[in-house]
């Protein structure tokens, strides 16, 4: 059993990264929803744009992600937020328990949210800059390059 899930968890990895192979990091696609099925199941990636410094020097590239697989009869989910560096390689993945904790757009190094807990609905923002913090709201399992 711990065998199977191994498994699950490994092709959610490897098709987050692979995903982003279509891709293209240009600001006409910024929003712009790709899909791709998978032998298993879907991923819906959604470039955000990019992150640069006071020079205009790329940091990272941002993608938001929602990867389905199916088990049995039913699928599941896995939201991702990720971070390429300017060379467009890996740097940083955040994992979000639903889509719509996703972000839904990336201006001027921020990233908006919607607060979807509160009544009426809240926009949170969090300042990206030359480091990616630890959590982004309530983000878990970061994995990071080294």
């Amino acid at each position: 059993m711990l065998l199977r899930y191994s498994a699950i968890i490994l092709l959610l990895f490897s098709s987050a990264l692979c995903s982003a192979q279509n891709i293209k990091f240009s600001a006409e696609n910024i929003g712009k929803e790709i899909f791709q099925k998978t032998q298993n199941g879907d991923t819906r990636s959604t470039y955000l744009g990019k992150i640069t410094d006071k020079d205009s020097k790329i940091l990272f590239y941002v993608v938001k992600e929602f990867s389905r697989i199916k088990a049995a009869n039913v699928y599941h989910g896995n939201s991702w937020l990720i971070f390429y560096g300017p060379e467009k390689k890996f740097s940083a993945k955040y994992h979000f328990d639903l889509p719509n904790e996703l972000p839904f757009k990336l201006h001027t190094n921020k990233l908006y949210f919607y607060d979807i807990d509160e009544k009426p609905v809240k926009v949170l923002n969090t300042l990206i800059d030359k480091q990616l913090p630890k959590l982004i709201f309530n983000s878990s399992l970061i994995t990071f390059t080294q």
